[in-house]
């Protein structure tokens, strides 16, 4: 008999407020970038930290639809081959703005002030959104009809696997400032008891302080739902 993983269909809305994560992430560095003045090396190297976490983020995210939710979508056709083409298709033009975005990122650190890293950063935004929009539209309702758990569960599970450990709980963070207080109640409900204790002894508590760094020295407590 199948288990019950085989069987249930994915909560497919959690990879919207991953999506959100992006659209919202990458927007805010751009702006952070052109604030850091020309010689503000400290604020520059939490800038340049969190844009080299975020663009490493989403090569994992994408690395993991690539291998893992591509291929199921085809051998099932399900959706259309032509909207999985252009999935690949997107992927490569936000692959080849990453590229760029990482280019600048060390010459900015050590020499902000310019307006290199935040154009490269704007730029993947240009490249990302439409993709993601795409994405939500024709692949996730498509996701929830034909794939199960299990494989919804692999391909999450095998970007998260990309983070180092102290990745993992600036992840965490990321998700749970993007989430509306309904869905982060309904995410941390599903993390196992020993992450959700280690978050709130530890890991908490250093987001807010990479959060506060990032920004400049604002105070980001009260951001969280």
């Amino acid at each position: 008999m199948a288990t019950t993983a085989e069987n249930q269909r994915p909560d497919v809305h959690e990879m919207v407020v991953v999506h959100r994560i992006f659209r919202q992430g990458f927007a805010e560095l751009a702006e952070l970038a052109r604030r850091v003045p020309a010689g503000d090396t400290a604020w520059a190297s939490a800038v340049s930290d969190e844009t080299e976490f975020l663009l490493s983020a989403l090569h994992h995210h994408h690395t993991a639809e690539d291998e893992h939710l591509w291929p199921l979508l085809v051998a099932r056709s399900e959706p259309d081959a032509g909207l999985v083409e252009r999935m690949e298709a997107q992927h490569e033009a936000v692959a080849q703005a990453v590229g760029r975005s990482r280019s600048v990122l060390g010459p900015w650190r050590t020499a902000p002030g310019g307006p290199e890293l935040a154009d490269a950063l704007d730029a993947v935004t240009a490249a990302l959104l439409p993709h993601l929009d795409e994405e939500e539209a024709g692949i996730l309702p498509v996701c929830r009809r034909c794939v199960t758990q299990a494989e919804w569960q692999a391909m999450g599970d095998a970007a998260f696997a990309e983070f180092s450990n102290d990745e993992k709980f600036v992840a965490l963070g990321w998700m749970l400032v993007s989430a509306t207080p309904e869905e982060s109640a309904a995410f941390v409900a599903r993390l196992p008891w020993v992450v959700r204790a280690m978050w709130s002894l530890m890991g908490r508590r250093r987001f807010e302080r990479r959060m506060t760094r990032l920004r400049g020295g604002s105070d980001v407590a009260g951001v969280w739902p």
